[in-house]
């Protein structure tokens, strides 16, 4: 029968004649490792000593400042006392009683301390150290949480006295907070009040014009249709007043007067003889007896009869028509760049005839014959141009207006076909009120 044995011992003694030798290589490493000396490294003497003399040399040159700004600290301080005074409502509500902090000012005294051996603490840094005592110039209550922590018998463990910066003078306003939503609506709001401010404007206008004719036609009479017609510059000034709808739109008006002057060259004039006042479009005055031929040719002469005569004269007759334009126009602002603004104008004027005149020009003499039959008293023109402006400044523009205008309605007969228009480009100063 086998012995029961505790696997511990049966391990003992099967392995107490055991012996294991070790390689030799580990004994080498061993001894490597034994014999290896670490490198001492020497620390440099000069960079010690040259760290010495530096801080030396600071602490002597910053030692006259640190000592001359602890003697210039302020001996008095400002604090105030705080007190809470319940102010209560006169009326009989449910509104709570409100509490008002009253500040007060008072002085905090600062003085050496003496311990108990009797020597004063006279170092700026045991200044720092030492509570304070505090007097003051009235005797109000001081709040303990200006002055938490400031005990009689306190020891020096306590560096400083810190007064919060919740703490004001009497005098002393404080600034209340920006609200910045309400400030851009504010903005907002002046911004609009000034557009509103400035949407009239008034522009003294002048112009230089050009009257010209979609038809290569006379406006005096048929028979001179062959003749050349010059049409000379004229001038128009007025007054025009603007109103701004919104940013982009705008309407325009005032009054403007006008002339309109055509000039029919080539015009063989005689006189002295018996068929006279032949062009039907003319009212002429009863002292004149004189023959309109669209040339001076004596064989032209002779074709319709004449064959005495007294004079013929090579002139010109000049027609002048002069209007006073109310015009309605609408200003589109296409782009802005810079100070410079293009708009589109676009609209219609009223004209009222308020003079007509013909006159007969030669070499010799000049003179007013009459004046045209076939003109309306009042007539239209349809209107399209560009309005180029220059901001000077905010209230004052300075603007360029090339304009056409083709007139409707002009005359009341016309056997010519004649069709006026003028090209002009107006100019001014607008101002903004």
């Amino acid at each position: 029968m086998m012995e029961d044995k505790k696997i511990e011992r049966l391990f003992q003694e099967k392995l107490k004649d055991f012996e294991v030798q070790p390689s030799p290589l580990v004994w080498d490493n061993i001894e490597s490792n034994l014999t290896k000396k670490k490198k001492r490294r020497i620390f440099p003497i000069w960079w010690f000593s040259s760290g010495v003399a530096s801080l030396l040399i600071i602490g002597l040159f910053l030692y006259p400042y640190i000592n001359d700004f602890e003697k210039n600290i302020p001996i008095e301080e400002k604090i105030l006392n705080e007190k809470e005074v319940k102010i209560e409502e006169t009326n009989n509500t449910n509104k709570e009683n409100v509490s008002t902090p009253i500040f007060q000012e008072g002085k905090i005294k600062k003085e050496p301390l003496k311990f108990d051996s009797g020597k004063s603490v006279t170092s700026a840094y045991e200044k720092r150290m030492i509570s304070r005592k505090i007097k003051k110039e009235k005797k109000p209550s001081i709040s303990s949480v200006s002055l938490k922590g400031l005990q009689a018998n306190s020891k020096i463990a306590m560096k400083s006295i810190f007064v919060e910066p919740l703490i004001f003078e009497k005098d002393e306003k404080v600034e209340e907070k920006m609200d910045f939503i309400a400030e851009i609506n504010k903005k907002k709001n002046n911004k609009k009040e000034k557009i509103e401010d400035s949407k009239w404007s008034i522009s003294p206008v002048i112009g230089i014009l050009s009257s010209q004719s979609l038809s290569q036609s006379s406006s005096i009479d048929a028979s001179l249709n062959e003749n050349e017609i010059s049409n000379p510059g004229t001038f128009s000034y007025g007054v025009s007043f603007t109103f701004d709808i919104n940013e982009k739109l705008s309407i325009k008006s005032g009054v403007q007067f006008q002339n309109m002057s055509y000039h029919t060259e080539n015009i063989g004039i005689v006189s002295n003889t018996t068929i006279t006042n032949n062009l039907e479009n003319i009212s002429f005055n009863g002292s004149d007896n004189f023959l309109y031929v669209s040339n001076s040719e004596q064989s032209f002469l002779e074709d319709i009869g004449i064959t005495s005569f007294g004079t013929i004269s090579e002139g010109t007759i000049e027609q002048d028509i002069n209007y006073m334009e109310f015009p309605v126009e609408l200003k589109y602002r296409l782009f802005m760049l810079g100070k410079f603004q293009t708009s589109l104008v676009s609209g219609f004027s009223t004209l009222f005839l308020t003079d007509n005149l013909i006159t007969t020009r030669t070499a010799n003499f000049s003179r007013e014959i009459g004046k045209a039959n076939n003109l309306n008293k009042f007539n239209f023109s349809a209107n399209l141009g560009l309005d180029v402006e220059f901001n000077i400044n905010k209230k004052a523009r300075f603007n360029i207006n090339p304009m056409f205008k083709s007139q409707l309605n002009t005359f009341s007969d016309n056997p010519t076909n004649f069709r006026p228009f003028i090209i002009g480009v107006y100019s001014g100063l607008r101002y903004s009120f």
